[in-house]
């Protein structure tokens, strides 16, 4: 894992996404707010990965450092984007939790947690 993986995310179900994504597109009037979608659970890194595997297991967890430095080098060098940039690993070190919007309660009032995401895709 990279990092600590003590940083906290939503982890939200492509459905959801299409279910609110779908509402939305149905609402006579849109505001310019910016709306974040997560799901139902906040969660650690650290606990996702435990939950993901149904057991308790060691995680190598390896230092962000020299590879954020080496991707933005790398950012600088080569005209095409990267498939990773360094500002994406900052999602995997600093809390990524969405903020509550009225119009995402309204619209999608019941999110699939982890469990249920895991349970039917056939995981733990």
């Amino acid at each position: 894992m990279f990092g600590s993986g003590r940083a906290h995310l939503q982890p939200v179900d492509v459905r959801d996404v299409v279910l609110f994504l779908t509402a939305l597109l149905k609402e006579p009037l849109l505001s310019r707010e910016t709306m974040e979608l997560g799901g139902p659970e906040v969660l650690t890194f650290n606990d996702m990965i435990k939950r993901i595997r149904g057991k308790q297991c060691p995680i190598l967890h390896v230092p962000t450092g020299p590879i954020i430095a080496v991707l933005a080098l790398m950012e600088k060098i080569f005209p095409l984007p990267l498939p990773f940039t360094a500002g994406q690993f900052y999602g995997l070190l600093y809390d990524t939790v969405a903020h509550s919007h009225p119009t995402v309660k309204r619209l999608l009032p019941v999110r699939r947690g982890l469990t249920s995401m895991l349970e039917e895709s056939g995981g733990a």
